[in-house]
């Protein structure tokens, strides 16, 4: 739950950002990034703080758990990543072979 609350800043900043976007010109962007770069750290030390206080962490055990969380998350996306590529040369392969069965023909 607690993240679930802690992005509402993010969401309200983003909808202020779309809203800037359209009253400010080009040459005022520097604005609309400060607004949604206040959004995402406040988002952010909202989730670390949930995270401290629902799990009844410490601060280290806390940036560690994080850690080994984005770590997994990477390397869960390198697994479908890889097996994506292996499936795409695997069905590339098997079409060259039926071509080439056709062309025989």
């Amino acid at each position: 739950m607690a993240t679930c609350y802690a992005t509402v800043p993010f969401t309200i900043t983003t909808f202020i950002g779309v809203l800037m976007s359209r009253f400010l010109s080009i040459n005022e962007q520097t604005f609309i990034g400060l607004v949604l770069g206040i959004g995402v750290a406040f988002t952010a030390l909202l989730i670390f703080f949930g995270i401290l206080t629902v799990h009844q962490f410490t601060v280290m055990k806390n940036i560690f758990s994080i850690i080994l969380t984005i770590a997994g998350m990477a390397f869960i996306v390198f697994l479908i990543l890889l097996f994506a590529g292996v499936f795409d040369e695997m069905f590339r392969y098997i079409a060259g072979v039926i071509t080439e069965i056709q062309l025989r023909m």
